[in-house]
């Protein structure tokens, strides 16, 4: 009975501060990936990457070409014996050393189209978030999540609406 008479009124105390507490919190959800394919500095962002991305793979093609021009020379040359396997040893060093080259300008040009992309997008996310924490703040949303991890919610939860007319997007 001692017992009980600690217990209970421990128990009431903690159902009330839960109770207090689902009424302040008001959740939201937001569609991150909609907003930002539909702004207008994303579509200027894809722009600028697809550029930077023809020009890295132009340089890369004319690796290649000389690759393929200096391999060719050198079957040629192998065919007709005319090589000497000193000059043999310097053609085939030359061809693995374009072709070393070749895989580090692929991999290097893949860290930088990576890092343009990353340094073109910071500011568009930042820019949607902030929008987000604005909108979420005007309408007293306390928690706000990516829409994409639900499969079920109420649509009054959504908040992308809200959000794309706060940015100006129609």
């Amino acid at each position: 009975m001692k017992a009980l008479r600690f217990i209970l009124p421990l128990a009431m105390g903690f159902g009330f501060m839960l109770t207090s507490t689902a009424q302040t919190s008001k959740m939201g959800l937001v569609d991150q990936q909609a907003i930002v394919l539909e702004m207008p500095e994303y579509s200027a962002a894809q722009t600028k990457i697809s550029e930077k991305q023809a020009s890295k793979m132009q340089e890369i093609e004319t690796l290649y070409a000389q690759y393929q021009t200096k391999a060719e020379e050198f079957q040629e040359l192998a065919m007709s014996g005319t090589l000497s396997s000193g000059a043999q040893e310097a053609k085939e060093t030359e061809l693995y050393d374009l072709q070393t080259r070749i895989q580090m300008a692929e991999e290097m040009a893949q860290e930088y189209l990576v890092e343009y992309m990353d340094d073109l997008m910071e500011p568009i996310s930042a820019k949607v978030d902030a929008a987000i924490q604005a909108v979420a703040q005007a309408n007293g949303y306390t928690h706000i999540t990516d829409l994409s991890l639900f499969y079920v919610y109420p649509e009054s939860d959504d908040i992308t609406g809200k959000v794309k007319a706060h940015l100006g997007i129609q």
